[in-house]
């Protein structure tokens, strides 16, 4: 969480992240040192307030943006936390929004996916090693979709490993899920053409 957290932070815009537990005690406070623990205790209350009211409208609403004349709030909510986003009013939402989605997706894997994976000691066959060629993977893909780059790569290939497959192309095709833009993914493609050719080549002695 520390880490994706200061991936959060670089995103343009965001000035600092705040982490609630489900009684909106402060799990992790990465805000500017004029929003005391004290003020956001009380932030987390009213925001939990708004948030509930949303629901009554809408049952699955798990985000919100409140925008002032200088700053902008963004709430996400997960089944146990909420994370709330203090950013300038000119913070992409949508990029903080995804990002947050993003965030979210290793707790559910862990919370709910442990009865839909084969147990570990039932393991697979070993996959080609193409470690070696994960840094280069990760630079490419960072400067198609910027500093998200990292956790979405490896969601992908933990999602992999979950998963027990062994080709290179299943990897791929779990990172064009992740990245979700058809355009993105192509230019993605392009852009590591050499390197994703170099891996299959890798694997062409498995048969």
């Amino acid at each position: 969480m520390e880490q994706a957290i200061v991936t959060l932070k670089k995103l343009p815009g965001v000035l600092g992240v705040c982490v609630y537990d489900a009684d909106l005690k402060v799990m992790i406070n990465r805000m500017p040192p004029f929003l005391s623990e004290e003020v956001l205790l009380g932030l987390g209350v009213q925001l939990d307030e708004v948030m509930s009211l949303a629901r009554e409208k809408l049952s699955d609403a798990s985000e919100m943006t409140l925008h002032y004349d200088e700053v902008a709030l963004f709430v996400h909510t997960f089944a146990d936390q909420s994370i709330l986003v203090f950013g300038e009013p000119s913070m992409n939402g949508r990029m903080v929004s995804y990002s947050l989605n993003m965030l979210s997706k290793p707790k559910i894997i862990e919370d709910g996916g442990s009865d839909k994976v084969a147990p570990p000691e039932v393991a697979p066959p070993q996959p080609t090693d193409f470690s070696g060629e994960i840094p280069e993977l990760k630079q490419r893909l960072a400067k198609i979709i910027g500093p998200m780059a990292e956790i979405i790569f490896d969601d992908a290939l933990d999602a992999w490993k979950r998963a027990g497959e062994g080709s290179f192309d299943s990897l791929l095709e779990m990172l064009r899920h992740e990245i979700d833009d058809a355009q993105k993914y192509e230019r993605y493609l392009a852009l590591c053409a050499e390197t994703v050719e170099r891996i299959r080549q890798m694997e062409q002695p498995r048969g």
